[in-house]
């Protein structure tokens, strides 16, 4: 099961349902969707994402993106901890979430499976921001 399903049920099913070259180009949408919002900068995030956006295989990134969202989740976590005892705010930690998630969503857009890459991607990218509504949006617009 993956956890789109959970949260948004119906657009899984819809998702598991397609073809596999509209799941891929989901999976993309959704991925460049969290890294434009979450303001990513990183040369391997643009390398996967311009490899995605021309249907080249960008799996020999994950592992590089696989580094770099250990290395967000870290400072991730630093925050949220320094956030709990009030010497960082709440929002440094949940932008750094954010980041780190939408990288994150780079590499699931990355995976050789079609549906996970779909599923996951767009899952990930769906807690990037609090509104994941133009994301959704975003998403159906690939299934149509």
């Amino acid at each position: 099961m993956y956890r789109l399903e959970n949260s948004a049920s119906e657009l899984a099913a819809r998702l598991r349902d397609a073809p596999p070259a509209v799941q891929r180009s989901a999976a993309r949408v959704a991925a460049s969707w969290a890294i434009e919002v979450a303001r990513v900068d990183q040369p391997t995030v643009e390398d996967a994402l311009n490899r995605l956006a021309r249907q080249e295989d960008a799996s020999a990134l994950r592992d590089l993106l696989g580094v770099l969202v250990q290395e967000l989740d870290e400072v991730a976590w630093s925050l949220q901890d320094a956030a709990d005892v009030g010497s960082a705010s709440v929002e440094d930690y949940l932008l750094a979430f954010g980041r780190a998630r939408a990288v994150n969503a780079v590499l699931f857009a990355c995976d050789p499976k079609p549906e996970a890459a779909a599923l996951e991607a767009t899952y990930e990218a769906s807690v990037v921001a609090a509104d994941d509504g133009p994301l959704l949006a975003a998403v159906e617009d690939c299934l149509s």
